[in-house]
């Protein structure tokens, strides 16, 4: 008997397979498709899926007027013994199945256990009349050339998401939609030169019927011009340490907290351009030092399309360290001949940052540490390109 799932009818189609024998490991096939529109539907790159216990056998002939002149593709999800098949008709042109008219597709079913059984059986025009509505997205003209490209993000009445992406001054048409209700999602565009935002970052549109069309126009605001800074604390006695900044525009409409390693230039990139800045050293407390911000902060203003040189003004005092304890270091596992190397060694809120020897004799390190467990840090040591 045939399986109840192997009739269906949607979107004007409705697509069967031939009678199953369940038992049998290797049988041929028939699906059969009638076309239930109105109009002649073209079957260049129909696609039939179904799930099944078996796939089609790559080597043996696909026969029957749905047949293109070209051969078919197959796919499959790779489940085992359970498959998610699509068979693609291919053809070098139009192939036209006229209205209330019917082709077939003969093949042969390669099983991958038994009971054989079909299910989930659909086809699904790639140029289906149900779907010939579209919606035409407006985009503005931009005065200068911009390297960002708008885009959209379409949500489609089945909870799908696409995204497209138009051109400046043209109009952008997503094409081969159904009826029902569309929701475009218009998203912020930015690099490292400027941001375009939207006026409006999100439309809802309906198409009443298979064939509708919809104009939405979207709108930009004046382009945001981004800057970039380079930062730098340069203090030789703070080795590589790490120091947290503050970095905020006058208006607080740019905050953003950025951590810095003493000695080395740190690229700050989407800065506002003409907006001044002013850094914010945290306090930390390094090789005995308390490190912290002068009265005076630092401030800049960045320029478009510039990158601004900026030294981070810091001030800073001794620690007392009458409680603090002598360290003897190790450094075990290195080669013979190995440069001296800087360490970081942490805990809370100190830090140390230190040159040792790399030989395995036992060294006092040059400073005397507060009482604490410390993490102990590196860079990679390479000897013959090895790390």
């Amino acid at each position: 008997m045939p399986e109840k799932d192997n009739d269906l009818q949607e979107h004007g189609l409705t697509l069967n397979v031939s009678e199953l024998n369940t038992a049998s490991w290797y049988q041929r096939v028939t699906f059969t498709l009638t076309n239930l529109y109105a109009q002649a539907v073209d079957l260049n790159q129909l696609q039939l899926n179904f799930t099944a216990s078996a796939h089609p056998d790559p080597y043996s002939p696909f026969q029957g007027t749905m047949l293109g002149n070209q051969a078919v593709t197959l796919a499959s999800d790779g489940g085992w013994p359970i498959e998610k098949n699509t068979i693609t008709i291919n053809h070098d042109g139009a192939l036209m199945l006229a209205a209330g008219d019917t082709a077939e597709l003969q093949c042969y079913l390669a099983a991958t256990q038994t009971p054989v059984a079909i299910s989930d059986l659909n086809a699904t025009l790639a140029h289906d009349p149900a779907r010939q509505g579209k919606v035409c997205v407006h985009f503005p003209a931009m005065t200068q050339t911009v390297a960002l490209k708008p885009v959209i993000e379409l949500l489609f009445p089945a909870g799908e998401t696409r995204r497209f992406v138009g051109e400046w001054g043209e109009v952008l048409t997503i094409g081969d939609l159904s009826a029902g209700t569309y929701r475009l999602t218009v998203p912020v565009l930015a690099n490292d030169e400027m941001q375009i935002a939207p006026v409006e970052s999100s439309f809802t549109v309906t198409l009443q019927s298979g064939d509708a069309a919809a104009q939405v126009q979207v709108s930009c605001l004046p382009i945001v011009r981004y800057a970039s800074a380079r930062l730098m604390i340069d203090a030789p006695a703070l080795g590589n340490a790490k120091l947290t900044v503050e970095i905020a525009d006058v208006t607080q409409a740019d905050e953003r907290t950025v951590t810095l390693i003493a000695n080395q230039p740190q690229l700050i990139t989407r800065l506002l351009a003409g907006h001044h800045y002013t850094v914010n050293l945290q306090p930390a407390m390094i090789n005995n030092r308390f490190i912290a911000a002068p009265i005076q902060l630092t401030g800049f203003i960045p320029a478009a399309a510039q990158v601004a040189e900026v030294a981070v003004a810091y001030q800073q005092s001794a620690l007392d360290t009458a409680s603090f304890v002598t360290v003897d270091a190790t450094i075990l596992g290195l080669p013979d001949g190995v440069v001296p190397q800087r360490y970081l060694f942490s805990s809370g809120k100190y830090q140390y940052s230190l040159m040792l020897e790399s030989g395995s004799d036992r060294q006092t390190l040059a400073l005397r540490f507060a009482p604490g467990l410390y993490d102990v840090q590196t860079d990679d040591i390479f000897i013959d390109s090895v790390p």
